[in-house]
């Protein structure tokens, strides 16, 4: 039986070369044209620098494709950073839409009339930590269109958030709720925990004197993030609607 010549030229190939020639035929469904007429080492190499130069243009190609999709997918989860002007003094505020509900993702500056407090009755901290606020307060002092969560929004937002780091992160990230740590002062009027708590009232009342409130402590330098309860009211210090603490409005909405 007569071998065609380029088939002895092919078996004359160290193992290597074959295996890679064979491969690039799979990959790119073109092969090298191989005849009697003598091929150069320049030729194969020639040959191999186009086909996996189109494999990188491809790889590079999808890169591109799967940075969109990791976007888009982001975008899915949370429909994205905007942002809110309150008419009533000016101020504007990110916010942040997760599950179809729009929080604010900054601490409320507004300057009510009453039931107000600057940490360390300093003025220039509201640019920094917003305002705190007494409960009977808080419950009215967002905007129109926009009301005071209850504990089960806070409790939603805490699963939401319960293994993401987002809580924290820079005020740019559109998945940052931005924990602002304003701190508290408390129904004697003493401020306390300023850059190492954010306290935020919730509309969900306990009683006459008391109120639901969520907590986001650093407590040696680990997260403690907790929601008060009302069985805790005779053990620990907290609810008294006289403290003041921080506020977050949520859009009206759908709600």
């Amino acid at each position: 039986m007569v071998v065609p010549y380029f088939v002895n030229y092919l078996i004359n190939w160290p193992d290597w070369l074959i295996t890679f020639y064979l491969m690039n035929i799979l990959l790119f469904r073109h092969a090298l044209i191989l005849s009697p007429v003598y091929i150069t080492w320049y030729d194969i190499c020639a040959f191999f620098y186009q086909s996996w130069f189109e494999y990188f243009e491809i790889y590079k190609n999808m890169k591109k494709i799967f940075s969109v999709l990791v976007f888009l997918l982001s975008l899915a989860s949370v429909s994205g950073q905007d942002s809110f002007t309150d008419k009533r003094d000016g101020n504007i505020y990110r916010t942040i839409t997760f599950d179809g509900v729009t929080w604010m993702a900054e601490n409320l500056k507004f300057k009510s009339k009453d039931g107000i407090s600057f940490f360390n009755n300093d003025p220039k901290n509201i640019s920094v930590y917003g305002a705190l606020y007494e409960w009977k307060t808080a419950v009215k002092v967002c905007p129109a269109g926009w009301s005071l969560p209850t504990g089960s929004d806070f409790r939603d937002l805490f699963n939401h958030f319960e293994h993401n780091i987002t809580w924290e992160k820079i005020a740019a990230d559109p998945t940052s709720f931005g924990i602002q740590y304003g701190g508290m002062q408390d129904y004697e009027g003493v401020f306390s925990e300023n850059d190492e708590s954010g306290y935020y009232w919730t509309s969900t009342e306990y009683d006459k004197q008391n109120a639901e409130y969520f907590s986001y402590l650093i407590i040696d330098k680990m997260p403690v993030i907790d929601i008060s309860r009302k069985a805790d009211i005779a053990d620990i210090h907290g609810t008294e609607k006289s403290n003041r603490y921080s506020v977050r409005c949520i859009k009206n909405a759908g709600r």
